[in-house]
């Protein structure tokens, strides 16, 4: 039996999603509403189908908060997922395979091995107030 996708909420709302390597949807899965500024999506695609080719057209969007991507290429790793107010919400083991997306609120990662990793988010990072960084311990 497959893996679902998990998602992790607060009052109804959506923290994080995690995808699990062996989740594999019947054709397209949109994981992400309209809404969310960067779009998920799984695809399982037999062979000899195709996606049609296309140009994406630049369209001015309006973007409020960052959302953040993490494909485990390799190794394992735990994620803390909290709240914008910093309220531990619970955490998840991730492994080589699995994709977790951080939709709002705030995220640490412990890395329990050597551990390959792709980060996507809306960018470039500039280094300024755009992040607040906390410790754990410090709101236990």
């Amino acid at each position: 039996m497959e893996n679902k996708i998990k998602y992790i909420k607060f009052d109804e709302k959506i923290y994080a999603i995690v995808i699990p390597a062996d989740y594999s949807p019947e054709g397209v899965d949109f994981i992400t509403p309209n809404d969310y500024s960067i779009q998920l999506a799984c695809m399982n695609r037999p062979k000899g189908s195709k996606a049609q080719e296309h140009i994406h057209l630049n369209i001015k969007r309006e973007i409020n908060n960052t959302q953040e991507v993490l494909i485990f290429r390799k190794g394992r790793a735990i994620i803390d997922i909290y709240t914008q107010g910093k309220k531990y919400l619970g955490s998840e083991n991730v492994q080589a395979g699995d994709v977790v997306m951080f939709v709002q609120g705030g995220h640490g990662v412990i890395f329990e091995e050597d551990t390959d990793v792709i980060e996507v988010k809306q960018g470039p990072y500039f280094n300024i107030e755009e992040k607040q960084k906390f410790n754990r311990e410090d709101i236990e």
